[in-house]
């Protein structure tokens, strides 16, 4: 009994020291403030959650070990190629990174198709392969990209694979994986929980999605490796998402990302591929912008950008998302440009994979509406992730408008200024719409009380979900 009353009370000082620790940094007011009643009211969970949650340490880490290579620094210098969009040089004077061409750009509005593109891409691959999911199932779909990549191995092709210890779990067993290695391929977790060094730092996933092949083509979207992405196709429920691909100069930042994320991992320097580029020779170019983002990061480009474009919209604003748990600031932001007159649409889906954040979102619905914002939800699982803003510029790649990926993952966003491709984007927009159904104010006001208290609650929690 005594020992149990002494390891209490080092946990009580514990959790104390962290609430001053806490408060003496910068984390946003609803944060804190979720923090300090997990400390107060359940310190024992409170204090482990903030360890392998909530620590800040991971930017310090990665800074280490990336100063050691100076070929993997990102490049921040001013560039003074400039084009006619005022949302483009916005992002310029943010990010301190010059827009990249991009040709050959399409979306890919399902798993059926994008694996089908890919897989064919895979195979007409010639010296190198870049593979990064933050899901890899080890099941039909997983194992025929696996064993895809290895029959490459055999071509000669240099094949790299990187997932996510948790997200891609699955992989520890997978026969596949360990084939695919015994030929020759190279594959490494993300922040592995059963290490040492990264134990603690499980809660910083990367949420990153993309596929480099030969430094000519490039995957990422929403889409991940696995048979639910394919939904009616593979026997399961319906799932709606989507990916884009593209050649060009900004092909070569999305390989830089994955070098990043490669040396981090293995320390190994891969930048030896991005040398060689060749243009596709499509007739359409587009300029765009490669924004990584994560906890590495002092500034996270992707929610700094996303913000200051909102606040320059004039016209519209469509915001595709499976989860919405922004901060206060995000969401001040969207309630001024509705009431200012500016359409804002946000798409979600009405059955959400995970439940508890689909709640959290939920509790946002009645002020958001009341601003005059239109919400919609589709009968089907959906996992795109589109911003269209002024039906001139897009927003693509792995980002939810969540707490989680704009402050915790490790993401891509792809930006491209270009009215065309917004006015595809938009058509897809409204097809979401044709199989959803938009929310009337008054049923939200009216929904049972014990349903707005269970929303309530994991809004509450939301800046540590």
């Amino acid at each position: 009994m005594k020992i149990f009353l002494f390891v209490e009370y080092l946990f009580n000082i514990a959790a104390i020291l962290l609430i001053l620790y806490i408060l003496l940094g910068k984390k946003e007011p609803r944060a804190t403030f979720s923090w300090m009643i997990a400390l107060v009211f359940v310190p024992v969970l409170g204090v482990l959650l903030y360890i392998f949650i909530g620590r800040p340490r991971l930017r310090r880490i990665i800074n280490i070990k990336l100063n050691r290579n100076p070929y993997i620094l990102r490049d921040n210098k001013v560039s003074d190629r400039v084009i006619e969009n005022k949302f483009c040089n916005m992002v310029c004077s943010i990010t301190k990174k010059p827009p990249m061409s991009l040709d050959c750009l399409e979306l890919l509005e399902s798993a059926a198709t994008t694996y089908s593109r890919l897989a064919n891409d895979i195979l007409c691959a010639e010296k190198y392969i870049f593979f990064q999911y933050y899901i890899i199932r080890n099941d039909e779909t997983g194992k025929f990209f696996l064993n895809l990549l290895t029959h490459k191995l055999n071509e000669g092709v240099k094949v790299y694979i990187l997932y996510d210890w948790v997200g891609s779990i699955g992989m520890i067993r997978s026969r596949a994986l360990k084939e695919f290695v015994s030929k020759g391929g190279k594959a490494a977790p993300f922040l592995s929980p059963l290490s040492f060094k990264t134990f603690s730092l499980a809660n910083f996933r990367n949420h990153r999605k993309l596929v480099v092949i030969d430094g000519n083509i490039c995957y990422t979207g929403g889409i991940n490796i696995g048979n639910e992405y394919l939904g009616k196709f593979s026997g399961m429920d319906e799932w709606i998402d989507c990916h884009v691909r593209f050649a060009g100069e900004a092909v070569i930042d999305m390989g830089r990302i994955f070098c990043e994320d490669w040396y981090y991992c293995t320390k190994e320097d891969l930048t030896n591929h991005l040398i060689e580029y060749r243009q596709e020779g499509c007739n359409r170019i587009y300029y765009s912008h490669v924004i990584p983002s994560g906890p590495d990061q002092k500034i996270n480009f992707i929610y700094e950008s996303l913000l200051s474009i909102f606040s320059k919209a004039q016209e519209s604003i469509t915001i595709i998302t499976p989860y919405l748990v922004p901060d206060e600031t995000m969401i001040n932001v969207l309630k001024n440009i509705s009431l200012l007159g500016i359409k804002v649409k946000i798409i979600l889906p009405g059955k959400n994979n995970h439940p508890i954040v689909g709640a959290a979102g939920r509790s946002y619905y009645e002020e958001l509406m009341e601003s005059g914002i239109e919400i919609y939800e589709t009968k089907y699982m959906l996992h795109s992730k589109i911003v269209l803003i002024d039906n001139s510029v897009v927003s693509t790649g792995t980002v939810n408008m969540d707490n989680r990926s704009m402050k915790l993952n490790f993401e891509v966003s792809l930006l491209v200024y270009s009215e065309e491709f917004a006015k595809h984007v938009n058509s897809i927009s409204l097809n979401y719409i044709s199989i959803a159904k938009r929310l009337d104010l008054d049923t939200i006001r009216a929904l049972p009380k014990y349903k707005k208290i269970f929303d309530g609650l994991c809004r509450a929690f939301s800046p540590i979900l």
